[in-house]
């Protein structure tokens, strides 16, 4: 759906029913609050993991309800799968630094691979250290009765 008042094809906030993108949400916001207007998000980054997959990240840089939120998308993937880091800060936060610390953690995280390739009848084996991040996605399907999926290491994964 386009944005109701710039026709971005990009949106993400709906205010009273109105589909906007983010710049023309924190215009609106702007203009009710007196807040400053947020910078544009840098460009897209692209980080490799030590699988040497490659991973394009943007950057989303936004008002939510609390303060200002920077999130990192990996993109051109399928929904609910890839890398997402998000940082929220105060109304008043620094960007800039809001922007270097969601980078820090997507470099981290993706230079870090939780899971190893097995060759036996379950395809994936928490690594050598035990330890396993990642985020819970809906799953609008229902498979397997289960109401999240998981992914980690990019990787979108039932509970089978």
């Amino acid at each position: 759906m386009a944005c109701e008042d710039c026709g971005e094809p990009d949106t993400n906030a709906s205010l009273s029913g109105v589909e906007v993108c983010d710049g023309c949400f924190d215009r609106r916001i702007s203009a009710h609050t007196g807040l400053p207007r947020l910078p544009d998000p840098p460009p897209p980054i692209v980080l490799a993991g030590p699988d040497g997959r490659r991973h394009r990240l943007r950057y989303r840089v936004w008002r939510a309800g609390v303060g200002i939120e920077v999130q990192l998308d990996e993109t051109g993937v399928g929904v609910g799968e890839g890398y997402q880091f998000a940082v929220l800060g105060d109304n008043d936060a620094d960007v800039d630094m809001l922007v270097a610390a969601v980078r820090s953690m997507a470099e981290t995280e993706i230079g870090r691979q939780y899971l190893e390739r097995t060759t036996d009848r379950h395809r994936w084996m928490v690594g050598d250290d035990g330890e396993v991040a990642g985020r819970l996605v809906g799953n609008d399907d229902g498979d397997n009765g289960a109401p999240y999926n998981v992914v980690v290491d990019g990787r979108m994964m039932t509970w089978e």
